[in-house]
């Protein structure tokens, strides 16, 4: 009889001994769903102050998430995290020397990272000074650019250090570098660019132009000129190595 017991007694401490082993542990990292988050897209912003709201694609706040700078930004403010939803302020951007700016947004459950969102913030799209097209040892100057949209010239400028094999570069043109360098990644998207003639709206009454020239992306070869746009005259030509006023666009729009 004692054995009997002894027997069952063995046996039932083992098989709550294999049931144990078999659940999962609860721990800080696994007691709630710490599944990364679907992509979520890249923010990129103008110079100007704004609201900014992302919809997340489950609700991470039930499962006592957070969100939090990555490199402690001074410039967004208000980072709020409600259900699915995150929202946060930007402010302008005064800097007129550097491209842009950019944070990263972490969303964490458990302490484990489950999403981030990039935020870029590009400079103001007009420069204080004038500036010209191209230096006079680009090789452009007396080289008529293709017939392309605005954002394909700029990438055509961009990666002229490679096409040229360091013979020439995008610093050899000051109107386009402006443009090239409020780009976060302009490898692989070139937002910010120069406008092509083409592209060029009818900007008479625009408060957003002086009356002053303007830059195209679109160089001729006669006479080492390129096409600019002016407020109350519609377009012309002026010789590159002058300085005159950029408005950088976006994937093809002033706006």
């Amino acid at each position: 009889m004692q054995k009997t017991l002894l027997f069952f007694t063995i046996a039932i401490m083992a098989v709550s001994a294999c049931s144990k082993s078999n659940e999962p542990e609860i721990t800080p990292e696994t007691k709630h769903n710490t599944t990364p988050l679907a992509k979520i897209d890249n923010i990129s912003l103008d110079s100007n102050a704004s609201s900014q709201t992302v919809t997340l694609s489950r609700d991470v706040e039930s499962d006592e998430g957070e969100v939090l700078l990555a490199d402690g930004s001074t410039w967004i403010k208000h980072l709020s995290l409600k259900g699915n939803t995150i929202t946060f302020d930007v402010e302008e951007n005064p800097n007129i020397t550097t491209g842009h700016r950019f944070d990263t947004i972490l969303v964490k459950i458990s302490n484990v990272r489950v999403g981030a969102i990039c935020v870029t913030q590009a400079r103001t799209r007009t420069p204080l000074n004038t500036m010209e097209w191209c230096t006079t040892n680009a090789s452009y100057y007396r080289k008529e650019m293709p017939k392309l949209s605005g954002q394909e010239l700029t990438k055509l400028i961009y990666n002229l250090e490679k096409t040229t094999n360091g013979a020439d570069s995008y610093k050899n043109y000051p109107a386009f570098a402006y443009c090239i360098e409020m780009n976060h990644d302009p490898d692989n998207n070139m937002e910010w660019h120069l406008p092509s003639n083409d592209e060029v709206p009818d900007v008479r009454g625009d408060n957003r132009f002086t009356d002053n020239y303007y830059w195209t992306a679109s160089g001729l070869r006669d006479e080492n000129y390129a096409h600019v746009y002016k407020t109350n005259s519609g377009a012309t030509t002026r010789q590159k190595d002058k300085k005159y006023l950029v408005y950088v666009f976006r994937n093809g729009s002033d706006k």
